[in-house]
């Protein structure tokens, strides 16, 4: 397998030990796959998830609490998360790279 490969597994694997009803951040998932600078490369990994139902990348969020992506959407990740017992608030809009954003999602 190659190296790349290898990582991808790594975030996989950590992922399915996320117990429902817990959040992790994508950095802390890098760093549990082994390297934790790359929580774009495990974004980049968890969009394509294609079994939503078996690896469950709803609860990877952003290290700030807000939701991050997810290839159900926002909504679904969200309910999803409301499902398993994770308790969510707005936060406010945040600016990013000169960019604004709609509000975000903070778990407390």
């Amino acid at each position: 397998m190659t190296k790349r490969g290898d990582f991808s597994r790594r975030v996989i694997e950590s992922l399915c030990q996320i117990p429902r009803g817990e959040t992790i951040s994508y950095e802390e998932l890098a760093g549990r796959a082994g390297n934790p600078k790359a929580a774009r490369a495990v974004g980049n990994i968890l969009s394509k998830n294609k079994k939503l139902v078996l690896i469950p990348c709803h609860r990877v969020i952003k290290k700030n609490g807000a939701l991050g992506g997810y290839v159900g959407g926002p909504a679904k990740k969200r309910q999803l998360l409301e499902q398993e017992g994770v308790r969510l608030r707005d936060v406010p809009a945040c600016r990013q790279a000169g960019r604004s954003f709609g509000a975000a999602h903070q778990i407390f």
